[in-house]
């Protein structure tokens, strides 16, 4: 299994020097208006302090899925750095640090290729998939099968119930495009 002190260290690297976008020019940062004071922590803070005080703050994982590209690309590497030393060192909760990594774990074909990975290099791309992978393996080692099989079936209504870690990072975190 790949360390998850050399995945937080790949993250760092990749987005260490990113600088924080200037938030004020978004009107709504997060879902709606009526919810923005949830969302003002995000303006006035770096991911370096996201990633610090995640726990003690409550920030909810639902939350972030509905924030603004800039910001969740921002503060990728607070969100994957906290979850997976979380997941490394106190897999009694691993839950809520799981709903955090599945927010990277997005439909090929969906929306987020269009308007979220424009804004990542490629070495943050590449850093990600690391990520996903070390949670892959790690998922394996809880749970005793491989984390594309433990959602392999379908809705009722057709739909499969949840993309796939591998095809996530084939087709988008390692693609081109």
């Amino acid at each position: 299994m790949i360390d998850w002190i050399q995945i937080r260290q790949r993250l760092f690297d990749a987005f260490g020097d990113v600088e924080k976008p200037d938030f004020s020019s978004i009107p709504i940062l997060g879902c709606c208006e009526r919810h923005e004071q949830d969302f003002d922590w995000y303006r006035r803070h770096t991911w370096q302090e996201f990633e610090t005080v995640r726990e003690s703050r409550g920030f909810d994982p639902a939350d972030f899925a509905a924030i603004h590209p800039l910001a969740f690309h921002y503060f990728t590497p607070g969100v994957l750095r906290a979850a997976i030393k979380h997941l490394a060192t106190d897999a009694e909760k691993y839950w809520d640090d799981e709903s955090w990594i599945h927010h990277y774990i997005v439909d090929p074909l969906g929306e987020f290729k269009k308007e979220y990975l424009p804004l990542y290099s490629r070495e943050q791309r590449l850093a990600v998939s690391d990520t996903l992978e070390w949670y892959r393996q790690w998922f394996l080692a809880q749970n005793g099968y491989d984390y594309d099989e433990g959602y392999d079936y379908d809705e009722p209504d057709g739909e499969e119930a949840s993309v796939k870690i591998s095809e996530t990072i084939a087709l988008v975190w390692q693609s081109e495009t």
